[in-house]
């Protein structure tokens, strides 16, 4: 089966860099996931479902030459990368092992993490209000989205600079993936909803150095047409 990444469009942005393919992932369901709960700075783990996710992201990338990833600190995130990573050796034939990253962290929700959405308008409708309408506004533990995009993107650029030419792999979060495209697409942030990021998705990523990405493909999952008629959860 050729994948969506496999036969794209040639055009490409002029760079004398070697391009590096990054793979942008969010991890894996949780049950805080799975009961539509604010995780944020929670270490909750992956859920049964979510390891399957995770190993089916696995599948995809197994034929690829993966040589590098980095993850969020979250035991959700790093558990993600660990399965995705199985199998991938590096030049000495050791296994390849998740370089754990602070800058592809979630944000702390405070008192809404493990809450669901209608507990926490109850608590602060207000802030609610700007969750939905204007979440570039909303402040996340001392962060707006515009210092978790600089943080985020700072860490790609990293790992792709490091890594040119290469294929590499980055597992974080809805918040961060959902921001890094709205700002690699010079969109707005409030844009934010506008993107759709399932559990377990697979972004791709083209690096030609100076910090110049290209968005290839988004919000990519095994089986996604199989998808497209189920309601998703906007979060």
């Amino acid at each position: 089966m050729i994948k969506p990444w496999e036969k794209i469009n040639s055009r490409r942005p002029i760079s004398w860099m070697p391009k590096t393919i990054l793979y942008l992932t969010r991890h894996g369901s949780t049950l805080l996931n799975e009961g539509s709960r604010f995780r944020g700075s929670s270490d909750v783990p992956l859920s049964d479902l979510g390891r399957d996710q995770a190993r089916n992201i696995h599948r995809i990338l197994q034929s690829h030459k993966i040589e590098a990833i980095i993850t969020s600190p979250r035991p959700r995130a790093i558990e993600t990368a660990e399965i995705v990573i199985s199998g991938h050796l590096d030049g000495t034939g050791k296994q390849i092992q998740p370089k754990v990253v602070k800058g592809l962290d979630s944000v702390f929700y405070g008192p809404w993490e493990g809450k669901t959405l209608e507990e926490c308008e109850a608590m602060d409708p207000e802030k609610m209000k700007t969750f939905r309408e204007h979440i570039s506004e909303l402040d996340m533990g001392g962060e707006k989205l515009e210092d978790l995009a600089k943080r985020s993107i700072a860490e790609l650029v990293q790992l792709c600079e490091e890594n040119p030419g290469k294929e590499v792999v980055a597992v974080t979060h809805q918040i961060c993936t959902r921001t890094i495209i709205c700002s690699l697409l010079n969109a707005p942030l409030d844009s934010y909803w506008s993107v759709g990021q399932d559990a377990a998705c697979i972004n791709i990523l083209e690096y030609h150095g100076k910090g110049k990405f290209h968005v290839r493909v988004v919000n990519y999952v095994e089986g996604i047409f199989d998808h497209v008629s189920e309601e998703t959860k906007a979060w």
